[in-house]
C-alpha cells in the first residue's frame, strides 16, 4: 500500500527551543536549527530509519544533536527565563565548551568530557587576561550541568547522558592549580601546603618546627 502524506509525521518548530523536531514513537527528535538544510537532511534520515524499520524506530536510535546545537537550544530557552548578567555568565560558561567540544554528539559527552573541559577552563586567561578563580570554574561547569539537566529533561539527550555529567563534582579548595575567591581560602591553602610540607619532612606533630619558631617551651 503506498503511504499518504498524512501517515508522514511533520517537521516541525518546538516553540521552547526554537529548534526543528519530528515526533516518532511517542518522543521528540531534533533535527536541528529550523528552517536551515541540516534540519531537512537530518529529518529525512531519521524517516528513512524510521520507515525501514516498520514504522518504529529501532531501539537505542537518537538523533544526531551535537554539543554546539544542545547549546544553541539551551541559549534559546535561557534568553527567556535568566536575567541579562545570568546570560552574559552564561555565555562564559558555553564559550569554551562549544570551541572544545561543539562537533561532538551530545550524548557522548559524559564525566571525562567535561573533566577535560574544566581543566581547560582552569588554564585558559579570562577576556580581561586574568586567570579564573576555582569559584569561577565552579560556576562555569554548573552552568553546563544545568545546560545538559535541561536538554535531559526536554528528551534532547538521554537521562544516563546528564547522570553522567551530573557526577562531576566541584573542585575543592587547594585543586586546580586556580586562584582561591577570598583571602580565607587562600590561608587555608597555604596551611595545608605548610602541614603536607611538615608531614613529609617526618616532623612529629609538627612540635619541632613549633619549638624552632618558639611557639612551644623546650621539654
Amino acid at each position: 500500500m503506498a503511504t499518504s502524506p498524512s501517515d508522514i509525521p511533520a517537521l516541525r518548530r518546538d516553540d521552547a527551543t526554537g529548534r526543528a523536531v519530528v515526533h516518532l514513537d511517542g518522543r521528540d527528535y531534533d533535527c536541528g536549527p529550523h528552517g536551515s538544510p541540516e534540519a531537512l537532511a537530518e529529518y529525512d534520515r531519521l524517516l528513512a530509519v524510521w520507515l525501514a524499520n516498520g514504522r518504529r524506530m529501532p531501539k537505542g536510535a537518537t538523533s544526531t544533536l551535537t554539543v554546539d546545537q544542545l547549546a544553541d537550544a539551551y541559549w534559546a530557552h535561557a534568553e527567556r527565563a535568566h536575567s541579562p548578567s545570568e546570560l552574559r555568565s552564561l555565555r562564559m560558561a558555553l564559550r569554551p565548551l562549544r570551541a572544545r567540544c561543539g562537533g561532538m554528539p551530545a550524548t557522548q559527552f559524559g564525566s571525562s568530557a567535561l573533566v577535560d573541559l574544566r581543566d581547560t577552563i582552569c588554564r585558559t586567561p579570562t577576556r580581561r587576561g586574568k586567570v579564573p578563580t576555582r569559584g569561577t570554574v565552579n560556576a562555569c561547569v554548573r552552568r553546563i550541568k544545568a545546560a545538559f539537566r535541561w536538554a535531559a529533561e526536554e528528551g534532547l539527550v538521554p537521562a544516563s547522558t546528564w547522570h553522567a555529567v551530573a557526577s562531576v563534582r566541584p573542585l575543592r579548595v587547594g585543586e586546580g592549580e586556580v586562584p582561591e575567591n577570598s583571602l580565607a581560602e587562600q590561608r587555608l591553602v597555604a596551611c595545608r601546603q605548610t602541614q603536607y610540607t611538615l608531614d613529609r619532612a617526618g616532623v612529629p606533630n609538627g612540635r619541632a618546627w613549633q619549638h624552632r619558631q618558639g611557639r612551644v617551651a623546650s621539654p
